[in-house]
């Protein structure tokens, strides 16, 4: 399990149910496929320059905190592309 906190205070655990929000005094909230996580073990949580961030097996996520119009929810981090499956050698 892995621990940080977001922008706003609130703590945030990954686990391997996937991430959860512990804002106090008001609860937990669970992060699943609908707000943009993979189904399966959330690897580590960390927060860089005010942005919280969630490994994946499938790759990198980063929080969009909610807005009065839309909820909280994970994007994909763009990144470099991914090196071929069987690279020739030179």
């Amino acid at each position: 399990m892995d621990l940080a906190l977001d922008r706003d205070g609130a703590l945030w655990a990954a686990t391997l149910s996937g991430p959860f929000q512990i804002a106090q005094p008001e609860g937990a909230t669970f992060f699943g496929e609908a707000q943009g996580v993979p189904q399966g073990f959330s690897q580590g949580l960390a927060r860089h320059q005010r942005h919280l961030y969630l490994g994946t097996p499938t790759g990198l996520l980063q929080l969009v905190p909610a807005t009065a119009e839309t909820p909280a929810k994970f994007h994909p981090v763009a990144g470099p592309r991914a090196l071929p499956k069987n690279p020739r050698p030179a």
